[in-house]
């Protein structure tokens, strides 16, 4: 097993994942950390029951869009996110790679507030009704914990800090690094991409590759990553929309209306996967046309704990593949 020059480190019993909750590499959305915050804002809408839920405290929706939701403990402090969809709208596995009962539960709201949904905690999730105290430092949360009901725990635990080529026994690998200004002069990084991999040779199914995907740089974690690939050009948006410039050959797909969720188009090297570990399913993602598995959607949401525009990838400027991308590590 590969390793990047860093020793593993483990993270101290109660270490902050980060100062801050960003959402959306396309619109790079700031997200409220206090539940008086969302009260307050003209973006976030309140969804569940009124009282303290206790599997998920109280929820908010952001608006015109059903992705993401906030969860906020009974301090009031963020206790995680959740990214739901409309089954009617958009099927689960086989449909997708949303399996039910494993990464995808039942959340107790409307088809039309997302009936299902990947629920993903920063905090204890037993305590979410009954936390004693308040975030300190302004830390949004001490883990980064993924509900999965196939896993042993009931949850991937993400460490904190990681520095080995894989993750959780090989099943996610690393690929591509994407350092702050990679994609233009002061744009945000993303990181070392931990992807959910069948091997390195691009051959996971699209219907079986996990939904969720991992950010680090220089050893720690900054963000958590959403995928939800879908087929028949099948998207988890209000209403089946497509993104924008959907129709152009080749076109940045902006997100539609007021929803959050990106839409990649090929080339997904050097910035996401090395070239020969691309998924071969994904050869025509997003094209919306008649081509080879033109009609595979994939949408993605970025959610970033850490400041995304110090993200330099050093150690792994191998992993930036491109090298003429070197100069990304000088912009920070």
């Amino acid at each position: 097993m590969k390793l990047f020059g860093f020793a593993f480190i483990v993270a101290a019993h109660g270490e902050s994942i980060g100062d801050r909750l960003f959402a959306s590499f396309a619109k790079q959305k700031r997200m409220p950390v206090r539940k008086e915050d969302a009260d307050q804002s003209v973006e976030f809408h309140p969804v569940g029951p009124s009282s303290c839920d206790r599997q998920f405290g109280f929820r908010y929706q952001w608006k015109g869009a059903r992705i993401p939701i906030l969860m906020f403990d009974n301090q009031g402090d963020i206790a995680g996110v959740q990214i739901v969809i409309n089954s009617q709208e958009f099927p689960l596995y086989p449909g997708s790679n949303l399996k039910a009962h494993e990464t995808m539960q039942p959340t107790g709201l409307s088809h039309n507030e997302g009936d299902w949904g990947l629920t993903v905690y920063f905090k204890d999730p037993t305590e979410i009704c009954s936390a004693h105290r308040r975030a300190q430092g302004g830390s949004v949360g001490d883990r980064l914990w993924v509900a999965k009901a196939n896993e042993p725990s009931g949850f991937l635990k993400v460490p904190i800090y990681h520095s080995e080529d894989e993750l959780f026994n090989g099943r996610w690998k690393a690929s591509a690094c994407a350092p702050a200004g990679f994609a233009f002069p002061g744009s945000p990084g993303m990181g070392l991409h931990y992807w959910s991999m069948d091997d390195r040779q691009g051959n996971t199914d699209c219907a079986e590759g996990e939904p969720v995907f991992f950010l680090y740089d220089k050893g720690r974690l900054q963000g958590l990553g959403i995928e939800i690939s879908g087929f028949d050009y099948k998207l988890p948006t209000l209403g089946n929309v497509r993104p924008a410039a959907w129709e152009i050959p080749h076109a940045y797909l902006a997100p539609p209306g007021s929803e959050l969720v990106e839409f990649p188009r090929q080339p997904l090297d050097p910035y996401l996967f090395r070239r020969e570990e691309s998924f071969k399913c994904n050869k025509n993602l997003n094209a919306f046309d008649t081509s080879d598995q033109g009609d595979v959607t994939v949408a993605t949401l970025h959610v970033m704990f850490q400041d995304w525009f110090e993200i330099t990838c050093e150690g792994h400027e191998d992993r930036i593949v491109n090298h003429t991308m070197g100069h990304a590590l000088h912009v920070v």
